[in-house]
């Protein structure tokens, strides 16, 4: 029989410890090969090329054996990994994700004499809930900014500067009963 020692989905998501759908997935990517092995008074069954599937498993196998090292200063993650930093769970962009926690990892001094913020900036340098800022966006009083082909959206510091107030007095935990 053609592809007899192929291996079925079942077999092949066994091998690689991935879901069926990811070895769907992989075969449109071409990462492993998949035929269709005929069956008699049935349709056919989709198989894959063993020797692609060990490839990607032993690919998966030295990915996973590397060392992952926390950046200093963040929390270990527990054996649910809820104590890592949201941006370290996804590893897909890492560039990004280092970018951005560099960009934390400002003083909020430095941020001082920029003339332009995110919406981030503004609320570490100002104090500001995030929320807050976006309902003064949405009155018309705090105008956003937004650069052609960049994400996110910006504040002029001097506008922010001029607007002048100050959050509103909330009740303390005695005054809220």
């Amino acid at each position: 029989m053609k592809y007899a020692d192929w291996l079925t989905k079942e077999q092949a998501a066994a091998r690689l410890g991935v879901s069926e759908r990811t070895v769907m997935r992989m075969a449109d990517e071409k990462k492993i090969q998949q035929k269709l092995r005929p069956r008699p008074g049935g349709s056919p069954l989709a198989v894959y090329n063993p020797a692609d599937v060990e490839r990607v498993a032993s690919e998966r196998a030295a990915a996973d054996a590397r060392p992952f090292v926390m950046p200093a200063g963040t929390d270990a993650p527990t054996a649910s990994g809820t104590a890592m930093l949201p941006a370290l769970r996804d590893t897909a962009n890492a560039q990004e994700t280092f970018v951005e926690l560099l960009r934390l990892a400002q003083p909020v001094e430095a941020l001082e004499h920029r003339e332009i913020l995110t919406i981030d900036e503004a609320v570490r340098l100002k104090g500001f809930p995030a929320r807050y800022l976006e309902e003064l966006n949405r009155g018309g009083v705090l105008k956003f900014y937004k650069l052609p082909g960049r994400r996110g959206r910006l504040i002029r510091r001097s506008e922010l500067d001029e607007l002048n107030i100050s959050l509103p007095e909330w009740p303390g935990p005695k005054d809220a009963l």
